[in-house]
This record gives structure tokens, sequence and C-alpha cells, in this order.
């Protein structure tokens, strides 16, 4: 439960249960995640905000409630940019498999700060345009991407991180593949390579809480492997590992083992070597 001044709105990760006004000026709202969360993903965004509603019908053909709080006197802009909500979802739901946090639904909250993954309620200050070179709006994708891999594909230790971002980051090329075709997609990648600084193994230390990384490698160089990955084992056998790595590992703490061992099994090869190169 979150007290605020009357005239804002606070916004956390879930759903709203409730609103109270209470008789010392304040408002109370009440937010319930019903999933598993992790802690760097917990939010609380409080402002004047608009409150903005879509559904995205998924393939099951079940809804899932789309909230979009903005700003107050952005909403015009925000309906134009936020229309590639839609054609994202229905990407990433075919690539990786429905949303993971169907029952919270898919939030993006305004905020000072360009973007981060707060599950369920995406954090989002790119300022209505697509930026970084992205065909399309970056936040929106990559944040979003971040809901099936370090959302619900969750890291138990900082050293893991790269199950995070070299994923998502992988992510803003299954974006391009599906909505403008495989050469936007390797275009995009081929851009993405120039960053890769290679002074850094894409794991870190264990235990630590590490923090440390000189360069983005686990971003850029991580979802170069993936791409490798998926030229020694095929197109459509990648496209099926990574649902079935969503949909297997779900909601559970996890490390680079846990993921190499399962692409071992799906694919029924030792492929330990590849991930061991990097």
């Amino acid at each position: 439960t979150y007290l605020v001044p009357q005239g804002l709105m606070a916004v956390g990760n879930g759903q709203l249960r409730s609103m109270l006004s209470l008789e010392d000026g304040t408002d109370a709202y009440e937010w319930f995640v019903s999933y598993p969360i992790n802690s760097y993903n917990v939010t609380v965004n409080v402002a004047d905000y608009a409150h903005l509603t879509d559904t995205y019908e998924q393939a099951s053909g079940e809804p899932l409630q789309l909230d979009y709080y903005v700003l107050r006197g952005n909403e015009a802009k925000a309906r134009r940019q936020f229309a590639q909500v839609q054609p994202m979802l229905r990407c990433f739901e075919g690539a990786f498999g429905p949303s993971p946090f169907a029952r919270d639904g898919y939030a993006l909250v305004e905020t000072a700060y360009y973007g981060m993954e707060h599950q369920g309620a995406i954090a989002y200050g790119a300022g209505y345009e697509n930026t970084r070179g992205y065909p399309a709006d970056y936040i929106i994708i990559h944040e979003s991407g971040h809901e099936w891999f370090g959302n619900v594909l969750s890291m138990a230790d900082n050293g893991d991180m790269w199950i995070h971002e070299s994923f998502t980051t992988y992510s803003e090329a299954v974006f391009l593949e599906c909505t403008q075709g495989r050469q936007a997609a390797r275009d995009w990648l081929r851009r993405e390579r120039e960053y890769i600084a290679n002074e850094d193994p894409i794991q870190g230390p264990r235990g630590v809480n590490f923090d440390a990384w000189k360069q983005s490698d686990m971003y850029y160089k991580g979802a170069w492997m993936l791409l490798t990955l998926r030229q020694v084992v095929g197109d459509t056998a990648f496209a099926d590992w990574l649902r079935a790595l969503v949909r297997d590992l779900a909601y559970r703490p996890l490390c680079t083992e846990d993921v190499i061992a399962h692409a071992n099994g799906f694919f029924r090869r030792d492929l330990g070597y590849l991930f061991a190169q990097y």
C-alpha cells in the first residue's frame, strides 16, 4: 500500500486492488503482485498520471490487460507511440510463449529516466520517439523483452546477469525479424556487433553481488553468442528451444549451469564448449 498526496497517483507492480481517499489528505493505493518477483523489479511511481487502457488478445483467446500511465497532457503522444505494443506482444508471444504475467497484465509507466524492466510496470522515459537508431521504440521492445528474460527467467546471482541481458538484447532482433524480415534483424545485429569490446566474459563472479562490468559484452557479445548457437542447431530448433526454455524454467532463480543443462538436454548434445567460449 502506498500513501500519496491527493491529486497524485501511485503506480506499482501487478494489479491495482483499491484506492481509498483518507481524511488526512492522502490517497492509499493498494497494488498486488500474483507472481514471484525479483527484488530489483519492485517499483513505485508517483505523479499526476493519466490512465489509458487497452486489451491484447493472446493466441489462446484470453485477453491480456494493457495499462498505460502517462503524465497528464501526454495522452495523445502515448496513444500514438504505444500503438507499437500490440505488434511487439504478438511477436514475442510467438517467439517466447504467452505473456508470463497474464494475471497481472502489462503496463508502461512514464518515468523521468530512460527505462527499466520493472515486472508488469515497465518504466518508459524515451520521450515518445524511437531512439538509438532502432527502427521502433527501443525502450518498448527491449524492456518488454525482459518480461520473458529477466523477470520470468531470473538470475539467482548478479554474476549470471547475462541470462537477462543477452537474451533480451537478442529479442531486439527477434522483433525486427518478425515485423521487417530477416535482413533487418541481421542489419541490427551487425550494428550492435560494433559495441562488442571483448574485455569481459559475459558471466561474472558469483557470491559477491557483482556489478563491475567493464563494458556491455553481456548484452552484445551475448546476443551474438545466441546467434551463433542458432547457426549451430538451426533456425527451427533454436526457435523451439527459446519457447521451451521459458516454459520449463519459469518462475525460479537460475544460474548459468541451468541454462546450459537445458540446452544440452533439449538439443541432445553437449554444447558446453560453445558457452565456454563466451
